[in-house]
């Protein structure tokens, strides 16, 4: 599960497009108090998660996934700090490298929050402090927000042995569409 603060641009497709491919069964968009784009209306939200849907069918589809991952949001930052307890994300933090922090939980379920350009306000760091929550980063490099998304993802994944070179069973595209749009893709924990 990937929180991941709303991107402007193409960014969030991207992201949400690769973490698709990778194989994460949820993502849910954040409002943070740095991000770019603000959603006015509830019609905006709604066509910006269909939209969001699309891409990461599409993307199920080209990496021969079984499952398409359910989209949430967006919600305030602060809402999903509390609520999913997540593994967040710092720049230049003195928290544990993320391979480290995944390596220490061996088994568990890792929900990541990943944040918007610019990082995370003072506000939701103080939140972050106050909740107990666990923070890591991914070196000394400052990353774009999307490729945070996708690097970490893939950390999880790799230190969790969950990159294995075996190939999934082919199913036809309108399958996988078709199960989605009758509610029964399947989630599968990561």
């Amino acid at each position: 599960h990937v929180g991941l603060a709303m991107l402007r641009g193409d960014q969030t497709p991207m992201a949400v497009q690769k973490l698709t491919e990778l194989g994460v069964d949820r993502i849910t968009l954040l409002a943070a108090d740095h991000c770019v784009i603000a959603l006015r209306t509830v019609q905006e939200q709604e066509q910006r998660i269909e939209r969001l849907q699309r891409i990461a069918i599409e993307a199920a589809e080209q990496a021969e996934r079984v499952t398409i991952p359910r989209l949430d949001g967006p919600i305030d930052a602060t809402a999903f700090f509390a609520s999913a307890r997540p593994v967040v994300l710092l720049e230049r933090s003195d928290s544990r490298h993320l391979a480290t922090w995944v390596q220490t939980r061996a088994g568990d379920v890792t929900t990541l929050a990943i944040g918007p350009e610019g990082g995370w306000s003072a506000a939701e760091r103080e939140q972050i402090t106050a909740l107990g929550l666990d923070t890591a980063h991914l070196g000394r490099l400052i990353l774009r927000a999307e490729t945070c998304a996708i690097a970490a993802l893939t950390t999880v994944l790799h230190q969790q042995g969950d990159t294995d070179d075996e190939r999934p069973p082919t199913f036809e595209s309108e399958q996988i569409a078709q199960g989605h749009r009758d509610g029964e893709s399947a989630q599968h924990g990561r």
